[in-house]
């Protein structure tokens, strides 16, 4: 094994090791058997609503895959698969860019080439970020006073998004340190140069597409959003509690920015700290919260459930007819 195939894989493990402490980092902010209590005595019916409406994504995606990747002679249902096996990859990778490397990839073995791929996924999480920000400043000033109001409600509850704040900007903080010290000049410098390679492809690609297109993506992007934040909000019902549907939106967009850090799989726990740190200051009660983070991970592995499945019928599929 080289060396650098070492570090490769200690900086797996370090990043498995980080998803998991963080889980029991925050399960030890919150009293277990209250947590349990909120499981047991959640309502199942909502819980499958709050599947169901998350499930959504895998109809609304597609269709913006569709759009972007038409070049490659993606179908819908190809790109049903493309959503569902980038959900399954997703866990593998550090922060939320699994369904990013799998697109590059199905894209590149289609038509040999990294650019063009690389620019279109780019063009989706870029798309998707502003449309998530947009929504948030839509609703920011109808729920400042009820999040004010909260946090009054809840002092005691501020300690847990200092924790979580305080974790993760230690952790950006030290990975940040270790790529900074172990990269040579000269791979800063051709990493730069990939860089404004791809976003010169990035900007060429973007004033390729059509008035329509740009339209139809964010349209889809709109309900891609709208479906998180719904399945969010009846989870909140589920589990006994209540909170404005505006104030979901400001949960999900914060969330999404915070899971770009690359510090765990799939952000893991990463995730689950900014989604309850973030119910506790707009009221719900800690257990509750904490719930609510866990189950939708819990969901996010069902649908990557049915990602793997596909992945693996795909290649059987494909080793059939060689």
């Amino acid at each position: 094994m080289t060396a650098v195939s070492t570090r490769s894989h200690w900086k797996s493990v370090t990043q498995v090791l980080l998803g998991i402490g963080l889980l029991f980092g925050l399960m030890a902010f919150v009293d277990h058997d209250r947590l349990l209590a909120a499981v047991k005595t959640a309502d199942p019916q909502l819980l499958l609503a709050g599947f169901l409406l998350l499930s959504l994504q895998g109809i609304f995606e597609p269709g913006r895959l569709k759009i972007v990747f038409s070049s490659f002679g993606m179908g819908f249902f190809d790109c049903v698969g493309l959503f569902f096996i980038g959900t399954f990859f997703g866990n593998f990778v550090p922060g939320p860019i699994g369904a990013d490397v799998y697109q590059i990839y199905r894209m590149h073995t289609i038509r040999p080439g990294l650019l063009k791929p690389v620019s279109l996924s780019l063009f989706l999480r870029l798309n998707g970020l502003f449309i998530n920000i947009l929504l948030a400043l839509i609703a920011l000033p109808f729920v400042t006073k009820s999040w004010v109001n909260a946090v009054n409600i809840h002092p005691d509850y501020l300690t847990l998004p200092g924790w979580a704040i305080y974790v993760i900007l230690s952790m950006l903080s030290l990975m940040t340190l270790l790529v900074v010290s172990s990269w040579r000049h000269s791979r800063l410098r051709l990493l730069y140069e990939k860089i404004c390679g791809v976003l010169r492809g990035f900007f060429q690609l973007v004033r390729s597409f059509t008035v329509n297109q740009h339209v139809s993506v964010a349209v889809l992007g709109v309900f891609v959003v709208l479906s998180r934040v719904a399945s969010f909000y009846i989870l909140v019902q589920a589990f006994g509690s209540s909170i404005s549907g505006l104030a979901v939106i400001i949960i999900v967009t914060l969330t999404s920015l915070t899971a770009l850090l690359p510090i765990s799989f799939g952000g893991l726990g990463v995730r689950e700290i900014s989604l309850s740190a973030l119910f506790i200051a707009f009221g719900i009660a800690p257990s509750d919260a904490v719930a609510i983070s866990l189950v939708s991970r819990c969901f996010i592995w069902v649908l990557s459930v049915v990602g793997g499945v596909w992945f693996v019928l795909n290649k059987i599929r494909s080793k059939a007819s060689a």
